[in-house]
């Protein structure tokens, strides 16, 4: 599982704006569902950038056998299952309230594809609601294990817990990178005017 590398748009910026022949504030703009989803604001445990961090405290647990610095066990149970409920949140207010907004021009968040640009009609669902599903497969066998721990049920084993996360981590970190770099000021400006935009971002 690759985690090492700079998520791709880590911050939600990308290069220069003026590369992209638009002002700081069209810029701005257009790339602030790119920040608004990535960045880890004002405490809010709901951004990519949250699930990076955790996610890379649960790997090194795996490694150093053991929880973070200071940390009990049961702490670390409890953050895994904290983690676990707002990924979940994370995905189900996307798919209800967001998604839908942005598929109404946008192909890469709908729940069925349809017609594209070539007149061709294409089953099935966008690649980053595909990711949803996938992530929830493994993230439910997760959330049971470490509950499971959490409750007494079972025994806490590190490599144990490390293979529940292999089984998804990769789909994981590219959808957490794919879905922001969707979301940049380049691509949402083929699709929404710059009113639209602050429609939009106002719900």
């Amino acid at each position: 599982m690759s985690t090492s590398a700079q998520p791709d748009g880590c911050s939600g910026v990308g290069d220069d704006e003026k590369g992209h022949g638009m002002t700081a504030e069209e810029f701005s703009t257009f790339n602030a569902f790119s920040v608004k989803m990535n960045n880890f604001e004002n405490g809010t445990p709901l951004k990519h950038e949250y699930f990076r961090t955790e996610w890379k405290s649960f790997q090194t647990a795996c490694q150093d056998k053991r929880p973070l610095t200071g940390a009990s066990k049961d702490h670390f149970l409890t953050r895994a299952i904290q983690f676990c409920r707002r990924l979940q949140m994370h995905h189900h207010i996307e798919e209800a309230y967001v998604f839908p907004v942005l598929a109404q021009k946008m192909p890469e968040f709908r729940a069925e594809l349809g017609i594209d640009e070539d007149g061709e009609r294409r089953s099935g669902k966008a690649e980053l609601l595909t990711q949803h599903e996938a992530i929830h497969a493994g993230l439910v066998e997760f959330e049971a294990y470490v509950r499971a721990c959490r409750d007494g049920k079972e025994e806490l084993d590190w490599e144990a817990l490390r293979g529940k996360m292999e089984s998804w981590g990769d789909v994981l970190w590219r959808h957490l990178d794919e879905e922001v770099h969707t979301l940049r000021a380049e691509n949402m400006r083929k699709y929404w005017s710059i009113e639209e935009m602050w429609e939009i971002l106002s719900f």
